[in-house]
C-alpha cells in the first residue's frame, strides 16, 4: 500500500535543501533517499492507522479525528474526540469500515485522556510503542494521520520535545509537544518515530502556539491502556480534601515545602467524618513524610479502595494522627489534569 506525502514534507524539504548543496551532496539522492524512507514507515504503520468519526450528542456535530491500533481487538484515541459522542464509525486504510454495531465497549480515562475502542471481532495489525528512553528532545517525528480534506494519510515532519504539563496523576506522564506545520490537527493523531514505533497521540493545540501539538506520550497509553483492557477503568482514591497549595505548570515555578494545607473539606468525604479541618497541615501518610500536594495526591489516588490511610496532621502546634478510610471520588473533575482537583 502507498500513500502520497502532503505539501508539508516539500516545504521541509526545501528548507533543508541547501544545507544539502552547501555540503556538496546531490540534492536528489538525498530527497529522493528521505522520501523513500517516509514511504517505508508509512507503509509500515498504515494498516494500524485509523479514521475515527463521531456525532456530539450536545450539538449533533461531526467530529473527525484517529487512532491506532494498539491490539487485533483494540483501537487506541483519545479520551477527548470520544467525549458525548455516539455514532462512531472506524475507518481502515484499506477502506474496511467498522460501525457501533461491531464495537463490543469502549472504555475512557478522563484524567488521562486515554480511551480504547474493543470491537466485538478483530484481527488488526497492532502499532509497536516506542521505549520511553527512546525519545528526547530534538527526536524527529512523522505525524501520520487523516484530515478533513484529505483523501487517505497525510505526513508532516516535526520535532519532539520534553514540557512539564501533566504528570499530576499517578497514571499520567508528562506531556510531549512536538512543532511542526500540521495545520489539520486532528485529535488521536498518531506520530511515529523512523523505525515505524509510536511515540504517542496528539491531543491538542499549545494556545497560541498553532505549529506546537501537545501529545500523550506512548508510555501513558501503555499503562493505562493495560489497566482499561483488564478492569475497563481507574479507580483513583479519594478522601475529599482539598489543598491551596496548588502546583504550577513550570516546575521552575513550584514550592515544595513540607505537608499539604487543607483548605476545603468535602462534606461527603471520608475525612471530614474523621475530623479533618481545614487550616490542618498534612505532614505525614502511612508513617511517610509528606513534602507536597503532588506526592500525597499520588499516594492517595493509587491507594486501594477500601484500605485506610494514617494521616499525621499539625493543629494549632499540636501533632496528631486520623485514620481514614479511602474511597473513589463521587465527583469527576471539571478539568482535566487539574492541580486544584479534590484529594
Amino acid at each position: 500500500m502507498k500513500f502520497s506525502l502532503n505539501s508539508t514534507f516539500i516545504k521541509t524539504a526545501c528548507l533543508i535543501l541547501p544545507v544539502f548543496i552547501l555540503s556538496g551532496c546531490s540534492r536528489g539522492s538525498h530527497l529522493e533517499k528521505m522520501q523513500s524512507e517516509i514511504y517505508e514507515v508509512m507503509d509500515k504503520v498504515g494498516p494500524s492507522v485509523v479514521s475515527i468519526s463521531a456525532v456530539n450528542r450536545v450539538d449533533g456535530s461531526m467530529k473527525i479525528g484517529s487512532g491506532v491500533v494498539l491490539d487485533k481487538d483494540f483501537i487506541l484515541t483519545t479520551e477527548n474526540l470520544l467525549q458525548n459522542s455516539n455514532e462512531l464509525k472506524i475507518k481502515l486504510q484499506d477502506g474496511t469500515t467498522i460501525d457501533d454495531s461491531e464495537i463490543a465497549d469502549i472504555y475512557c480515562d478522563f484524567e488521562t485522556n486515554v480511551s480504547l475502542i474493543k470491537l466485538k471481532k478483530g484481527n488488526l495489525k497492532p502499532v509497536r510503542l516506542a521505549k520511553k528512553e527512546q525519545i528526547r528532545n530534538g527526536t524527529l517525528g512523522l505525524i501520520i494521520g487523516n484530515t478533513n480534506y484529505s483523501k487517505g494519510l497525510q505526513v508532516a515532519l516535526g520535532t519532539v520535545g520534553s514540557s512539564w504539563i501533566g504528570g499530576i496523576d499517578p497514571y499520567d506522564q508528562e506531556l510531549l509537544v512536538v512543532s511542526a506545520n500540521f495545520c489539520s490537527y486532528q485529535a488521536g493523531t498518531p506520530i511515529f518515530n523512523y523505525q515505524g514505533e509510536l511515540l504517542g497521540l496528539a491531543e491538542g493545540k499549545l494556545e497560541g502556539k498553532d505549529n506546537v501539538i501537545l501529545v500523550l506520550p506512548a508510555s501513558t497509553c501503555e499503562v493505562v491502556g493495560r489497566i482499561l483492557k483488564q478492569d475497563g477503568q481507574i479507580k483513583r482514591g479519594w478522601i475529599g480534601i482539598y489543598s491551596n497549595t496548588g502546583r504550577s505548570k513550570l516546575k521552575q515555578n513550584r514550592s515544595e515545602g513540607e505537608g499539604v494545607k487543607v483548605s476545603e473539606v468535602d462534606k461527603d468525604g471520608p475525612a471530614f467524618k474523621q475530623g479533618v479541618k481545614v487550616g490542618d497541615l498534612i505532614i505525614g501518610c502511612d508513617g511517610k513524610k509528606i513534602k507536597g500536594e503532588a506526592e500525597f495526591r499520588k499516594m492517595i489516588s493509587k491507594a486501594p479502595i477500601g484500605s485506610e490511610v494514617r494521616l499525621l496532621l499539625s493543629r494549632d502546634g499540636q501533632k496528631m494522627e486520623k485514620l481514614v478510610k479511602v474511597e473513589t471520588s463521587k465527583n469527576m473533575p471539571v478539568f482535566r489534569r487539574c492541580p486544584n482537583r479534590c484529594i
